[in-house]
């Protein structure tokens, strides 16, 4: 009995084999004409900046309203005029003037009461001269500034000139996808047209881009600092959806 069972599994196995081999090996379908696929093409690519953002601030605590705005006013002004006079192409505005009280701690018996005033104001300086940055922002620090922020990026030329690079070569990318895809498929260039195209990108990531917080300003002559102006990374996306024409009625693209 043990035998004989064993051979009507060992039958079954077989026969299982047998099915599965002769089993015919899935194809998809050919395609119905207008029919439409959808296919994405992605590219990413890095692009040096030219452009600089920096931020300065002068901040001044007293006990006296008019002497803070007063430090704050003159101080910026030196700053400004320190800033053109060291470079002839760099665009400076001024922005965030503020003057806030500063109150006492209050108690059981004493309400809360200003003990003096904060004053401070922003200047945003725009440059091309990246490579002149580390000088501009040592000018403004000796002059009485404090550094807030650096950012570097792209101007709207180069911006525009790298969209121009991502869009051909994201294209590029698309047609060697569509050429793949079709002829998996097992169709015809002669019967393929691009419906419809959308593009998705220009989204910004910085390289080696620092964001500096200092606010310091004891010493009285400051060391050069050292940046990085790096890259700017751009993405785009095209989304192309692509018919299947009847290959009887196509007429010729002039």
């Amino acid at each position: 009995m043990v035998h004989r069972a064993l051979i009507t599994i060992l039958l079954s196995a077989v026969l299982a084999q047998g099915a599965f081999a002769q089993k015919p090996e899935f194809d998809l379908k050919p395609l119905e004409t207008g029919s439409e696929i959808k296919i994405p093409a992605s590219v990413q690519m890095n692009f040096p900046n030219d452009k600089a953002t920096l931020f300065f601030l002068v901040e001044v605590e007293n006990t006296e309203l008019s002497f803070v705005q007063s430090e704050v006013n003159r101080q910026m002004e030196l700053g400004q005029k320190a800033i053109q006079d060291f470079s002839s192409i760099a665009k400076v505005e001024t922005t965030g003037y503020s003057a806030t009280p500063l109150w006492t701690q209050a108690t059981e018996k004493q309400a809360s009461k200003i003990a003096g005033w904060k004053a401070r104001q922003i200047l945003k300086v725009t440059t091309e001269d990246v490579q002149g940055v580390a000088s501009l922002v040592q000018v403004a620090q000796n002059s009485g500034l404090a550094l807030g922020d650096v950012q570097f990026g792209l101007t709207e030329e180069a911006r525009e000139l790298a969209d121009n690079q991502l869009i051909e070569a994201s294209l590029q990318v698309l047609n060697r996808r569509v050429g793949v895809a079709t002829t998996a498929m097992g169709l015809s260039s002669d019967i393929v047209r691009i419906k419809k195209l959308n593009f998705e990108g220009g989204f910004a990531n910085n390289i080696y881009s620092p964001r500096l917080s200092a606010y310091a300003m004891s010493a009285k002559t400051v060391a050069t600092p050292s940046f990085s102006v790096g890259e700017t990374q751009l993405s785009m996306t095209v989304n192309a959806v692509i018919t299947i024409e009847d290959p009887t009625t196509e007429k010729d693209i002039q």
